[in-house]
């Protein structure tokens, strides 16, 4: 089993990629995002030295952490289908690819989830045994938004986590965002078969290039491995920021 559009894994990935299908299935969750791989992780032996690198810190983090990122969500029985950074992970895998190719690809992919995860301590390890870091979240597009056209218009936000992780936005000055009503500008789940019922339908609104306006409690404003409060007003937010405005609906600040 391999999700759609990906090439066909080598023999010691094909585990990971049933066991994180398997894990969404059985949560009732219509989407595979990186948190279900990274449960798979949890439960597959295969991998070299990147594999090993990202189990050994992936062992430090709580198994709550992870199943937080699909609560307020419904539970759906369509079954998984990849999100839009899942997507374009794919397009970057070299048929037959093996475990540590693929977490190398999530690796300097950058998605933010995996620093807000592990923090800056998750090295690519190389074929020689040598590493070297990612690049962090202010420097970085994250893969999603690189492989498309964004048109004219640039985007400033991406999901991170649900169904739509990944999805870029590009709002205009006084756009609201939330959930779909007759008050928002930007439906942030917009044609997707599950929303986050704890997503208000007016959450923020986007004041123009660095500032936002909260129109509802956010449950903070995550900035160099700090959380500072996104309580309702006027915030300042630059490249790298990460916008918890629930506990599954992350914003990624890119320009």
């Amino acid at each position: 089993m391999r999700p759609r559009g990906w090439p066909a894994p080598g023999r010691d990935a094909r585990p990971l990629l049933e066991a994180a299908t398997a894990i969404a299935r059985e949560r009732g969750q219509c989407w595979l995002g990186l948190e279900h791989l990274l449960e798979g992780l949890r439960e597959c032996r295969e991998g070299g030295s990147m594999t090993d690198a990202v189990r050994l810190r992936l062992a430090r983090v709580n198994r709550g952490v992870l199943q937080q990122f699909g609560t307020g969500f419904p539970v759906s029985e369509l079954p998984p289908e990849p999100t839009p950074w899942m997507v374009a992970l794919g397009g970057v895998l070299e048929p037959t690819f093996d475990m540590d190719a693929l977490w190398r690809a999530v690796a300097e992919s950058f998605h933010p989830g995996m620093e807000v995860l592990f923090g800056d301590e998750l090295p690519i390890v190389s074929v020689d045994g040598s590493s070297h870091r990612p690049p962090t979240g202010i420097r970085a597009v994250p893969l999603a938004v690189r492989s498309r056209e964004a048109g004219e218009e640039k985007v400033a936000l991406t999901l991170v986590w649900g169904p739509l992780g990944g999805a870029g936005f590009a709002p205009k000055r006084g756009n609201v965002l939330g959930r779909a009503s007759e008050n928002t500008d930007i439906d942030l789940y917009e044609g997707c078969p599950v929303r986050d019922g704890s997503l208000s339908r007016t959450h923020l609104k986007w004041r123009g290039w660095g500032e936002i306006e909260m129109l509802r409690d956010g449950m903070g404003l995550h900035r160099g491995g700090e959380r500072m409060l996104l309580d309702p007003g006027r915030h300042e937010i630059g490249p790298g920021d990460l916008l918890q405005l629930t506990q599954s609906t992350w914003l990624h600040v890119l320009r």
